[in-house]
């Protein structure tokens, strides 16, 4: 599912965030969250996943790691 960041968040110069391996790390905010839509995308520094990154709201805080393959597999299904 695509979310939206509030039009008046106050984006930070990164976020941390644990992969699903277990690695911390930190991200700073994609492009397109710049654009208030809440989605980027990275690689785990550790294990090399390809992730999806959220930032969680509403605490503006940290960021939320998903694999990016189920990522879109969920995102494909809710559009069938």
């Amino acid at each position: 599912m695509i979310t939206y960041l509030p039009v008046d968040l106050q984006l930070k110069d990164d976020y941390p965030f644990t992969c699903p391996c277990g690695h911390q790390q930190y991200a700073r905010p994609s492009i397109a969250m710049r654009f208030d839509l809440n989605m980027g995308h990275g690689t785990c520094k550790k294990c090399n996943m390809f992730l999806h990154l959220e930032i969680v709201l509403p605490d503006n805080d940290a960021m939320k790691a998903e694999p990016h393959d189920a990522w879109s597999a969920r995102l494909e299904a809710s559009y069938r």
